[in-house]
């Protein structure tokens, strides 16, 4: 449908993002679901913000998810094809680590890892290794992706779940925590809360 979209970020939260496109303020703004950190990585060229995008839909409905790179896009097509995993799961596993991380924790068959990702069982997690570590080196191969992307924590959806048990409204808890995780992403969850709270 899209290939990317190129604008001005009119709302940035941990995992969704707005991004208003066309005119010189934006007619349009796009709503679109993405992994932790996305909007920190996006390629900014004169002042305009470029996300790849895809297309899904689930429960039939169409959503857009955005991404800070073509890599990352097509690594969240290659976690679709596997039997259990969705959009809302292949996005907390695109959140989990970096790129390399994950491919690496397939390919070494590290379920230690891959059930620590929140939503992943043991029986999707096994799926993922079996219909997926055939294509990690492959696929690693072909796209190059950048091992000093940053690392994104593990604790980001945990202290948004604990902000929100204080009170705070869905949209401010993943904005807040969204914010603490770019000064500190490898803060452990008590850190991140207490980041988020001075955000």
């Amino acid at each position: 449908m899209f290939d990317h979209l190129e604008g001005r970020l009119a709302s940035n939260q941990a995992t969704r993002l707005v991004l208003r496109v066309g005119g010189p303020d934006g007619a349009i703004g796009y709503q679109m679901r993405t992994p932790l950190g996305t909007a920190e990585r996006l390629v900014e060229e004169q002042g305009l913000k470029r996300v790849y995008t895809l297309t899904v839909v689930q429960d039939e409905r169409p959503q857009l998810l955005g991404f800070a790179s073509p890599e990352e896009r097509e690594l969240c097509q290659l976690l679709l094809l596997v039997s259990g995993i969705g959009p809302r799961l292949a996005l907390s596993l695109l959140s989990a680590d970096t790129p390399h991380r994950l491919l690496e924790a397939i390919s070494q068959e590290d379920l230690v890892f891959l059930k620590s990702i929140k939503g992943l069982g043991p029986k999707t997690a096994g799926r993922l290794i079996l219909e997926c570590k055939d294509k990690v080196q492959a696929w690693l191969d072909k796209v190059g992706l950048d091992p000093s992307l940053p690392v994104r924590s593990l604790a980001g959806e945990d202290a948004t779940a604990a902000l929100m048990a204080l009170g705070f409204a869905s949209s401010e808890a993943e904005t807040k925590v969204g914010k603490a995780l770019v000064k500190s992403p490898d803060a452990s969850l008590e850190e991140l809360v207490k980041l988020a709270l001075r955000a």
